[in-house]
């Protein structure tokens, strides 16, 4: 996700500034360090130094009121706040409603995931060998060497009873030659002797060079798929996941417009540091 954060101060001149205006303007503001915060008893930050300076330029007349967040919106939408210096998100919503100066400040989406440990991380990787896929990948490694094993049985039991043997004993014989052959490994123990043994091991060392890569290939993606699905590079790896956002901001608009259903907002970046102990939490760099 790419959520471009407009860090703007927020004019709500319906009509033109007049140098010699009389008038004394509502100013609402609300805490957001470090674009509007206190010192000594004096509000300074960005957006107040931007304000002050286009207020002395046009000689205004104002006065900050403090505003939670909700009620700054509200008030300026029903004009009983003039002004808005808190950082704000320019959404498509509230430019229907509000103007918006040029930003000064361009931010993006942030992200906190608590980090887990080195154990946690192990016991991840253990238990992917117990995944379906990596079981699936098993399976059907192990019916191939199956097939091959029982083909040169067949073609061994009677002639080289000695080494494949009959019944269950000799289908076991077969199975073990056959994975032997594929992993190269050699032993010498079993060996065909019959013509059509052969042939079926000449065509068994052909083939298992060709697919012992797949489905090695296979078994390593189903060992790596719980590390790649938790690598966390992109925002849709978070779609089945629980997400904390801050309330009515830009990005929970757009977890929202983007269905990421599993969402709770909450009041400040605070209360989503302390939901952490119960979630994965994707915040922004503004209150807002």
């Amino acid at each position: 996700m790419k959520n471009i954060f407009l860090f703007t101060l927020l004019i709500l001149f319906t009509f033109p500034i007049c140098a010699q205006t009389t008038d004394t303007l509502i100013v609402g503001y609300k805490i957001s360090p470090p674009f509007v915060t206190s010192s000594n008893g004096r509000l300074v930050g960005p957006s107040v130094w931007l304000w002050e300076h286009i207020a002395q330029e046009n000689e205004l007349n104002y006065k900050y009121v403090q505003f939670p967040l909700d009620s700054l919106l509200s008030g300026l939408s029903k004009g009983s706040i003039d002004i808005g210096i808190s950082p704000l998100t320019m959404t498509s919503e509230r430019a229907e409603h509000f103007y918006f100066s040029y930003p000064y400040y361009i931010a993006h989406s942030s992200l906190m995931q608590r980090e887990y440990s080195s154990l946690r991380q192990a016991f991840d990787f253990v238990r992917s060998f117990f995944s379906l896929n990596f079981l699936r990948a098993l399976g059907a490694l192990a019916f191939v060497i199956l097939i091959f094993g029982l083909l040169a049985w067949l073609f061994e039991r009677r002639e080289n009873r000695e080494e494949f043997g009959k019944g269950v004993h000799g289908l076991w014989s077969g199975f073990w030659w056959s994975a032997v052959t594929m992993t190269t490994v050699g032993y010498g123990d079993k060996s065909p002797r019959t013509t059509g043994g052969r042939i079926i091991a000449l065509v068994w060392m052909f083939t298992a060079i060709i697919i012992i890569s797949g489905f090695t290939a296979g078994i390593a993606s189903a060992l790596t798929v719980n590390q790649i699905g938790s690598s966390n590079s992109r925002i849709e790896d978070f779609k089945e996941k629980k997400l904390g956002t801050i309330a009515n901001s830009g990005t929970d608009e757009w977890l929202k417009n983007n269905f990421y259903t599993r969402r709770t907002a909450a009041r400040g970046i605070p209360e989503l540091i302390e939901a952490l102990e119960w979630s994965v939490v994707i915040s922004e760099n503004e209150l807002d």
